[in-house]
């Protein structure tokens, strides 16, 4: 685009273009478009930038339980949070049922265990 020409209705309080002051159309594919209107409108909040994966203790990182996915929500926190803030949670109780089991194993496995019946991250056992 080189020069563009716009009326000054559809502009904001702070100069930005205002989406309900304008008619939107958008291309579906073929020979099909789409209008949005006011009331079609929503907003989404921009997402926040975190401390990044990379700046995940390595044991976190490394993990064989955490997804990739668990991974970015861990990355975008704003801060780490502080070794007394980690301890605390630790301590709160939240986390008892996942550390026993880590020390103790699956105490929920049918005995004896069957090909049919697969350990989860989140829950010890699950039938396939």
């Amino acid at each position: 685009m080189v020069l563009a020409h716009f009326h000054d209705d559809i502009f904001d309080p702070k100069g930005r273009i205002d989406p309900h002051q304008i008619d939107l159309v958008g291309r579906l594919g073929g020979d099909w478009y789409t209008r949005a209107n006011d009331k079609a409108l929503f907003e989404v909040a921009r997402p926040r930038l975190g401390v990044g994966v990379d700046l995940l203790p390595r044991s976190v990182r490394e993990s064989t339980i955490l997804t990739g996915n668990d991974l970015g929500k861990l990355g975008s926190m704003e801060t780490m949070p502080t070794a007394e803030e980690v301890m605390a949670y630790r301590q709160s109780g939240v986390l008892h049922d996942l550390f026993d089991e880590a020390r103790n194993g699956c105490t929920n496995a049918p005995k004896p265990c069957s090909p049919t019946i697969k350990p989860t991250r989140l829950s010890c056992c699950k039938r396939i």
